[in-house]
């Protein structure tokens, strides 16, 4: 909670930098379109704008593994009374050992590092390092705390040397992991997993299994995995392209051959602020508690959430590893899916086959992919009711319990 709580900044940052550059900044996202952007900002101005905001949120977002590193096995070791300044920076040693990329020797004067592990989406890895590095501190180091306003040289001298021998352990273990991942990284075992589970969800294969692959999304995103697989619209090109050229020929998606894609379904009916349906937590969690922090965490990510763009969410709430979500986040989806397969079903909204902007908000998706249909808007509100009532009680609970945390926490304080 601590370690999610100081990297939100870093979140809410980089998520409003993703939002401007990919809808505003881009010539095919939606903002850019309805501002008519290019009329007022200058292509050399827009360029600028655009580093900008990639250097924002590749910064942010790209190295919020490596701080969530240093900063939880900082709070683990204070946790159980030990060096947290030489816990955190071995941490952070770890993950670079791990990310490191063996070159042959007529490259040895390259330092190759795979910056992507320490990026939002392998959020995780990043977290069970920090578990690993605060039990070996918890065993192997010396007590000693890092909180004194003044300390001698002479004092941080000895808090170095009582730190070495965990720090070594730490290190021969990071090389152990950093030589795995090398092999898998050689032998091409992460791209080929990658590629199957891809292929799973993409065109010919069931509904069942498409249904079985947004809950494998979701559940990542949860355990702060998301960049391993992520269900997207580009899993059914085949059919898009049929349905595209049958549109073409009749003007009306009403009849198309492929009614039921499912990737559309879901990027229009079960997206509203990322996977798990993070936007109706988000007006849950405002509705339930009257929280200052609260309403000001709901007023900072709403644009970016409403863009879904969700890191911020996940990491200010926090989203990612809380049991309390987990549930409501698998289910809703699907719920939202099969109601919207009903809906196409009985004629009450045409199927989705026009290609959509960049950066659509999912509450818009269904209206741009049948090219205006108001329903479908009224549909995507009715489903976000839903998922919003859905999540109250959850939300109760998660708050109930932390308030008992918290009040347990104060409790100890004043012992």
């Amino acid at each position: 909670m601590r370690t999610l709580a100081v990297l939100f900044p870093l979140a809410l940052i980089g998520s409003i930098a993703d939002v401007i550059k990919d809808a505003l900044l881009n010539s095919n996202g939606i903002l850019y379109n309805i501002l008519r952007a290019d009329k007022w900002i200058s292509p050399s101005v827009m360029q600028v704008l655009r580093n900008c905001c990639n250097g924002l949120q590749t910064v942010t977002l790209g190295s919020i593994g490596l701080l969530a590193g240093f900063a939880a096995a900082k709070y683990t070791a204070r946790l159980y009374g030990k060096d947290s300044q030489m816990a955190g920076m071995t941490a952070v040693i770890v993950e670079l050992l791990i990310a490191y990329r063996f070159q042959r020797a007529t490259d040895v004067s390259m330092f190759n590092i795979e910056w992507r592990l320490f990026s939002y989406h392998f959020l995780l890895l990043s977290l069970l390092i920090v578990f690993f590095v605060g039990q070996v501190f918890r065993w192997l180091g010396r007590a000693g705390q890092t909180d004194h306003l003044v300390e001698h040289a002479l004092a941080v001298k000895q808090r170095s040397y009582d730190a070495m021998w965990p720090f070594v352990v730490c290190c021969f273990v990071g090389l152990i992991f950093g030589i795995l991942f090398n092999l898998g990284s050689y032998f091409s075992v992460f791209s080929n997993l990658n590629v199957s589970l891809q292929g799973l969800a993409a065109d010919g294969n069931s509904t069942w299994v498409k249904a079985a692959m947004v809950m494998l999304s979701t559940v990542l995103e949860w355990l702060g995995l998301n960049g391993i697989y992520t269900f997207n619209v580009h899993l059914d090109s085949t059919a898009m392209a049929t349905n595209l050229s049958y549109v073409l020929s009749h003007g009306s998606s009403w009849h198309i051959p492929h009614r039921f894609i499912g990737s559309l379904i879901y990027q229009a009916y079960a997206e509203f602020g990322g996977a798990g349906v993070i936007l109706a937590l988000l007006i849950a969690l405002v509705i339930v508690s009257h929280d200052r922090d609260v309403n000001r965490l709901g007023k900072w990510t709403f644009l970016p959430v409403f863009f879904n763009v969700n890191p911020a969410v996940m990491i200010g709430v926090p989203v990612i590893l809380n049991p309390f979500y987990l549930l409501p986040m698998l289910v809703l989806p699907l719920v939202n899916m099969g109601l919207a397969i009903l809906a196409i079903l009985i004629h009450l909204v045409p199927a989705l086959a026009y290609p959509t902007m960049n950066s659509v908000p999912a509450l818009l998706f269904g209206y741009m992919a049948t090219n205006g249909n108001l329903m479908t808007i009224v549909l995507a509100l009715l489903l976000l009711i839903i998922d919003v009532i859905v999540y109250i009680p959850f939300v109760r609970l998660a708050k109930a319990v932390e308030d008992r945390v918290i009040a347990s926490d104060q409790r100890e304080d004043q012992r």
